[in-house]
């Protein structure tokens, strides 16, 4: 007999983009249907779209569940805010964490409009702003801790991360 109060599992080793991250809404939205309030997310991914990681975020914070995220490997850049969503945050010891700035690629488009270009700086510093937002909120960091690591574009291991409540 299955026992709902039993941790369910997920792994997320993928990049973070629209199809990955409803693929893992939906598998959370199964197991809640399920009855199940206990979800450990093992995380290992480069990052990826801003939009899709957010979005991820969000969802996950508004669950009525227990979430717990692991980094089994490597988070960076966006999958760090997915990671953040977890009440309990968790990682093996020889983990990594990326933070850098936001960027914008302009695909296929050989030009572009000054006015497309002035959207896509707001773009980037609204994103920016909300990462720095989350960080500062789910840690221990300040402000300017936060800007210097987006501006240096670092990785940071898990016993940085535990100092300063990243995990």
């Amino acid at each position: 007999m299955l026992n709902f109060n039993e941790t369910a599992y997920i792994s997320f080793v993928r990049p973070v983009n629209f199809d990955t991250t409803t693929n893992l809404l939906g598998v959370v939205q199964n197991l809640i249907h399920q009855g199940r309030t206990n979800i450990t997310i093992m995380i290992s991914s480069s990052g990826g779209e801003l939009i899709s990681g957010f979005a991820a975020y969000n969802q996950l914070l508004m669950l009525p569940i227990n979430l717990t995220t692991y980094n089994i490997g490597s988070v960076n850049s966006i999958a760090t805010i997915i990671f953040l969503a977890g009440k309990r945050r968790i990682s093996v010891p020889n983990a990594t964490f990326l933070f850098h700035g936001t960027t914008w690629g302009f695909g296929h488009s050989g030009s572009i409009t000054k006015r497309q270009l002035i959207e896509s700086v707001s773009a980037l510093e609204i994103d920016e702003n909300r990462m720095k937002r989350i960080i500062v909120e789910k840690t221990s960091l300040e402000d300017a801790d936060v800007e210097t690591l987006l501006f240096e574009g670092v990785t940071k291991d898990a016993q940085f991360a535990k100092g300063c409540g990243i995990i």
